[in-house]
C-alpha cells in the first residue's frame, strides 16, 4: 500500500487515504485509528467542493459523445470537479447524463455519468433522521440508529457539516442530530479495510450519499 495525500489542509496537516501498512504497523493503535479517521472525515470535505468519484477507469473526452477525442484515460477512485450538467445519452446500454469536469491537473473534458459516483442506476430516494458520527472499530455516519450507516462511503454531504471534533473525538453536530434529512444513496466504489484490524485495503461497493438535504 502506498500513501496517498489527497487534501492539504495547512502547512502540517494532510488528509490521507492510507500508509503503507509496514508504517502503521509499527505505530501504536490510537495513531492507527487517527490515521483511518483522518481518511474518512477528509473524504467530506472533499466531495463537497462537488467533486465526483470515478467508478471504473474512464475516458476523459473533448466532446459530450463516444466519439470525442480521448483526452486521458482516469482511473477508478480518481477525483474530478463538476463544472456542469450535459446532454442525456445512452451508452453502452446505460441511460445517464454527460458531464463537465476538470480535473487535478486542471485538463477539462467530459465524462459519462455511469462512470461516475453521479450515475443514475442504483439510486435510492430515502428520508431519514441523521443520528450521529463516532469513530469506533471504523468510523461511522448513521441515519435512523443505525439503520443506514455511511461511514465507508465517499459522501458528498454538500454545505452540512454532519460531523464536528478532531481525529478520534468525532461526534455529530448538535444543529443536525435528529434532523430529518431527504437523501439520494448509491452503492458505490470505495477503498475501505478488508477486515476489523485493517491491516489490508481493498476496494469493494458501499453504502454512499450521493447527495442530501435537510427537511426539517
Amino acid at each position: 500500500m502506498i500513501l496517498y495525500v489527497i487534501q492539504k489542509q495547512n502547512e502540517h496537516r494532510y488528509l490521507v487515504v492510507f500508509l503503507r501498512f509496514n508504517q502503521v504497523r509499527k505505530a501504536k493503535m490510537k495513531t492507527r485509528m487517527i490515521i483511518i479517521g483522518l481518511f474518512y472525515i477528509g473524504t467530506m470535505s472533499i466531495v463537497a467542493q462537488k467533486n465526483i468519484i470515478i467508478q471504473e477507469n474512464v475516458n476523459l473526452r473533448a466532446t459530450e459523445n463516444t466519439k470525442g477525442k480521448v483526452l486521458s484515460k482516469l482511473i477508478q477512485l480518481s477525483r474530478v470537479k463538476v463544472i456542469s450538467q450535459g446532454k442525456s445519452d445512452t451508452v453502452n446500454g446505460f441511460i445517464d447524463h454527460w458531464y463537465k469536469v476538470e480535473t487535478e491537473k486542471k485538463l477539462t473534458g467530459y465524462l459519462f455519468g455511469y462512470f461516475t459516483s453521479l450515475k443514475k442506476e442504483g439510486q435510492k430516494n430515502i428520508i431519514a433522521l441523521f443520528t450521529g458520527c463516532s469513530m469506533g472499530d471504523l468510523y461511522h455516519l448513521e441515519f435512523d440508529n443505525g439503520k443506514y450507516d455511511f461511514g465507508e462511503g465517499q459522501n458528498n454531504l454538500g454545505q452540512y457539516e454532519l460531523c464536528i471534533g478532531d481525529d478520534m473525538d468525532v461526534t455529530g453536530n448538535p444543529k443536525y442530530l435528529n434532523k430529518k434529512f431527504e437523501l439520494i444513496i448509491n452503492d458505490l466504489v470505495s477503498r475501505v479495510c478488508c477486515d476489523p484490524s485493517c491491516e489490508e485495503t481493498c476496494i469493494k461497493k458501499v453504502p454512499t450519499i450521493v447527495e442530501l438535504k435537510l427537511i426539517e
